[in-house]
């Protein structure tokens, strides 16, 4: 739901910012004509428009419907809604959100650009079992590959990972992220979940000799094995860490402080006061790094926010997280102003997150700021003694042509079944030129493809008596 306070809510603003979307928004002249006359203890509630058709980017949309009620839950003064009616429509609209998404991926090639579009509605791709089949098609993860890779503890495998030097820490991460486990789960289940996360990292880490694991990587593999299962979530993890967490999987702190410094340009212009008050006491920007690393997972203690936000971040640029980020800070502001200027006291303001933030606006407003603020120029911004680059731009051209390529799962599928190679069937689609600039100005996606050797494709379960 969209809530508008009518006193400090401007309607032409976000008139304007639904305009942008293909699937939601409200009725303006309604909330026009009920806002004035609320009182400040009331609100006016936006019900999300239905989409009736989604085919070839064009969408239909029915008009919504605005109920009123006070801000405490007192009684409400219905427009010919009751919650029953109320209830039957949000379920048609995620009924028909459902179909079009299933069309978008079964479009051959399959519609990314769509899709992408979904990301940025309410509730993005609504429950896990559209994410399984959604989000590995966003960085181009062939998760095909990974089917019917598994190994029952092989004794090659099991050493290889061992003798690996990042062995003995994953398993410290893996044993003590117990808390950000479902409650109430059987211990069995508990036990099996850590079984997944060891083999997803250590698969990972095993077969990209390049990359150095860093502590948070543990707690992005964990929300994709809760939210997508073991086989997607390693031919996610592996395709995230060689590209959008690229820059956090080097040997030194560089390229994470480079990520990190791109905050402040974004700040210093949305904000000049709170940025003085940020440099004058000497805060830094430490306070944001597991947001940054994890992609707020390690942050967020409700798991639903962690998926809602990767379904945002993997469909657009790999830095979105920093504008995400700088959103957080910004929305904190008086807080943050009000507060004494000492270093320890900000740095524990501002690291633990408010668990009741408000999702949908805080990717609004994230959006605003890439908007406003492209990638491009904030890396030409934030430029020191340190500068290397990053990772995910150089690797940032390779998205176009592989992810507009791609095949839907039914066609891979029946390719595998006759015994052929899926990837032999890319040279019969005729690359489209696949352009973002209506969503979030010039920038796209970042995919590489990568392929996995065959000792970390193994997904194994390593039975020692306990989970590991």
């Amino acid at each position: 739901f969209v809530c508008l306070d009518p006193k400090n809510f401007h309607l032409q603003h976000i008139s304007g910012w639904f305009r942008n979307l293909p699937d939601i928004g409200c009725t303006y002249a309604a909330l026009q004509h009920y806002g004035a006359s609320l009182t400040h203890h009331e609100w006016a509630i936006a019900f999300p428009l239905s989409i009736s058709a989604c085919s070839n980017r064009n969408v239909h949309l029915y008009s919504s419907r605005i109920q009123v009620m006070t801000r405490k839950g007192g009684k409400k003064k219905g427009l010919g809604w009751s919650k029953s009616k109320r209830d039957l429509a949000e379920q048609e609209h995620q009924r028909n959100k459902i179909r079009s998404i299933n069309e978008a991926l079964e479009t051959d090639p399959v519609d990314v650009r769509s899709l992408r579009q979904f990301a940025l509605s309410c509730d993005g791709f609504v429950n896990n079992e559209i994410r399984r089949k959604v989000w590995p098609k966003l960085i181009n993860a062939k998760t095909w590959k990974y089917h019917d890779e598994t190994s029952n503890g092989e004794p090659d495998v099991v050493n290889l990972f061992k003798s690996h030097k990042d062995w003995m820490q994953v398993v410290l991460d893996v044993d003590r992220c117990g808390s950000r486990l479902p409650a109430g789960i059987r211990a069995s289940k508990r036990r099996n979940i850590q079984r997944q996360l060891l083999n997803v990292i250590m698969c990972v880490i095993s077969s990209n000799s390049n990359l150095h694991y860093y502590q948070g990587f543990h707690d992005v593999c964990l929300t994709l094995i809760l939210s997508v299962g073991e086989t997607a979530a390693l031919a996610l993890a592996n395709k995230l860490a060689r590209n959008h967490l690229r820059d956090y999987m080097e040997s030194d702190m560089i390229y994470t402080k480079n990520i990190l410094e791109l905050m402040n340009p974004i700040i210093m212009m949305e904000s000049p006061q709170l940025y003085q008050a940020l440099q004058e006491s000497n805060v830094g920007n430490v306070f944001a790094i597991s947001w940054l690393i994890t992609w707020f997972a390690h942050d967020f203690d409700d798991p639903a926010l962690s998926y809602r936000l990767f379904d945002f971040f993997l469909a657009h640029h790999p830095l979105m997280p920093v504008y995400t980020a700088a959103a957080m800070v910004l929305r904190r502001s008086q807080e943050i102003l009000g507060s004494e200027r000492d270093v320890g006291f900000l740095h524990s303001l501002l690291r633990k997150l408010p668990q009741d933030i408000p999702v949908e606006d805080l990717i609004e407003e994230s959006m605003i700021l890439c908007q406003k603020y492209s990638p491009v120029q904030l890396t030409n911004w934030v430029k020191d003694v340190n500068y290397r680059g990053y990772r995910v731009i150089e690797c940032y051209d390779a998205l176009i042509y592989e992810v507009s390529r791609q095949r839907p799962d039914s066609v891979i599928q029946q390719l595998i079944d006759e015994g052929k190679d899926p990837m032999d069937s890319l040279d019969d689609i005729d690359s489209k030129d696949e352009s973002d600039g209506g969503i979030f100005g010039n920038v796209s996606l970042l995919t590489v493809s990568a392929t996995v050797g065959a000792a970390a494709v193994a997904i194994m379960n390593i039975v020692y008596g306990s989970w590991i």
